[in-house]
């Protein structure tokens, strides 16, 4: 298990009971599908109640492999985590929304959605004419606002910053924002005058 992976293990309990289960479960429907099951004289008879053997043992595989699950440990980025949740789905979101949470560490700081129709808004506003609607925008992810003047500062100032790389890099970790939010705080930074 490694940090730098980025992912969920979970690893199962050592108890093989199920996996024993499972095998003898393949086995059976190996046999069933064999040329030297069909040629046997009873094979149909056979065949029923090998039928009843499979769909037991498939059902305790199942029961077993899902107890297995609600108390398996859980290891995000190679770190134990004890979650919160035994029913499975709610442990495997739980464990993913951690992982999520761990690399992109500045998602948050988008706390309102932005659309395009949110992009033409501050394009079009007039600034000078009096307009409050753009100081209420500002206030809508000022800490992403505050993101992305920190960036454009650091990186303007070693070489020309384009609309792609500006982009690529808050679409990804740590900061994961949608493209429409990232052209967003461009215009409201546009808008303000902050960057030309």
């Amino acid at each position: 298990l490694s940090q730098d992976n980025k992912e969920v293990v979970v690893e199962l309990s050592r108890e093989t009971s199920f996996i024993q289960e499972i095998e003898n479960y393949l086995r059976i429907e190996k046999f069933l599908r064999s040329e030297t099951a069909r040629n046997m004289k009873d094979f149909t008879m056979i065949k029923a109640k090998k039928a009843e053997d499979l769909e037991d043992g498939r059902k305790r595989s199942v029961e077993m492999l899902k107890d297995s699950l609600r108390y398996a440990d859980v290891y995000i980025n190679g770190n134990a985590h004890k979650l919160n949740h035994t029913e499975i789905s709610s442990r495997m979101e739980e464990a993913m929304g951690i992982l999520l949470s761990e690399i992109y560490v500045k998602l948050g700081a988008i706390e309102t959605v932005k659309g395009s129709s949110d992009i033409k808004e501050v394009l079009t506003s007039s600034r000078h004419s009096g307009d409050i609607k753009l100081a209420g925008m500002q206030k809508d992810n000022h800490l992403a606002l505050d993101e992305m003047q920190r960036y454009l500062q650091r990186t303007a100032s070693d070489t020309r910053v384009s609309l792609k790389s500006v982009k690529m890099d808050f679409e990804n970790p740590p900061y994961g924002f949608k493209a429409n939010d990232v052209l967003w705080l461009l215009a409201v930074l546009f808008r303000e005058e902050e960057i030309s």
